[in-house]
């Protein structure tokens, strides 16, 4: 009785791995199934601080336009200030760890 039902068992699950590769298209097996999970969404604490220090200075940003009642567009500031605290903000900081590695003393202009 036990060697029969083994032997059933076996048969069966071969017979299911069978159908499972030979019916499932070569296609979909190769492909990646990529899928979003909307509450899921693997962020580290230094994504989180960067998302809340962009939203932060672009809210800034809206908020001394408004004060300041200037007529410009606000999307000239939010690449101005993208441009001078993305490119030229780390060239300042690396001059100024240069500075006071080599004890270098600058005057203000």
């Amino acid at each position: 009785l036990l060697f029969g039902l083994a032997v059933f068992l076996t048969l069966s699950n071969l017979s299911k791995a069978y159908l499972v590769a030979h019916d499932v298209p070569l296609a979909f097996t190769l492909t990646p199934r990529l899928s979003l999970e909307w509450f899921y969404l693997p962020v580290t604490a230094m994504t989180l601080l960067a998302v809340v220090a962009a939203i932060g200075s672009i809210i800034f940003i809206i908020i001394g336009k408004h004060v300041s009642q200037t007529p410009s567009k606000i999307g000239f500031g939010i690449v101005g200030y993208l441009l001078v605290y993305g490119l030229v903000a780390p060239f300042w900081l690396l001059r100024a760890m240069f500075d006071v590695a080599t004890g270098t003393r600058r005057a203000w202009r």
